[in-house]
């Protein structure tokens, strides 16, 4: 049976064990973003050490961009809250653009994290293991009901060689809302772990490094 389409539900890069397990995290100031910012949203830093969330796509032509982690979470510039804007009782806490905020980011260079892969071409067997990309394939960045990242591995991008900020490690277990488990092909939800990680370079052959 087909795999649950979650992306619109929980999409994103999700540390493993979020929202309660445990897994390292750290604040960071955000670049004014000109997109709005969401829960699992892959971030990179920017040359002043700030979080920054602009890009489509972290991957840039044979530049492998280093990823710093995802967010987890928002705070205002007071560290007192969450920012205003993203107090909302009809909708889930994403940071609207062009506000000025901290972002809680997931950046342990070894966590593991959950994706969904796209449809763009259909995953086998044979690609766990490999590099990939992520991509934005829903046509923007975050769902403004759920709050979370549509972010999602790009299976255009998958190679059994180093050219991807991600790798894919396996299946992550989960049961489909019709019994059956997840498996390989559409919608396959995988543990990745970051190739090039900001802190902590993994592989010494990327040209991003």
């Amino acid at each position: 049976m087909a795999n649950d389409d979650w992306l619109n539900a929980r999409g994103g890069m999700l540390p493993a064990e979020y929202p309660y397990g445990a897994y390292r995290k750290n604040i960071y100031k955000l670049t004014t973003s000109a997109v709005a910012v969401y829960i699992g949203q892959p971030v990179a830093l920017d040359a002043n050490g700030q979080a920054t969330a602009t890009m489509t796509s972290v991957n840039t032509g044979a530049t492998v961009v280093p990823l710093l982690g995802s967010v987890v979470g928002f705070l205002d510039t007071n560290f007192a809250a969450l920012p205003n804007s993203v107090l909302s009782l009809t909708a889930g806490p994403y940071l609207p653009a062009l506000t000025d905020a901290y972002v809680e980011v997931a950046d342990d260079p070894d966590q593991i994290f959950v994706m969904q892969v796209s449809t763009a071409v259909t995953m086998t067997s044979a690609n766990l293991g490999d590099y990939c990309s992520f991509n934005y394939t829903r046509a923007t960045s975050g769902n403004t009901t759920t709050g979370y990242a549509l972010a999602e591995v790009d299976a255009n991008t998958l190679s059994s060689v180093g050219s991807g900020n991600l790798q894919i490690i396996n299946l992550f277990p989960l049961k489909n809302s019709d019994g059956t488990t997840n498996s390989v092909g559409n919608y396959a939800k995988v543990r990745v772990r970051m190739t090039n990680p900001v802190l902590g370079s993994r592989l010494s052959n990327y040209t991003g490094i």
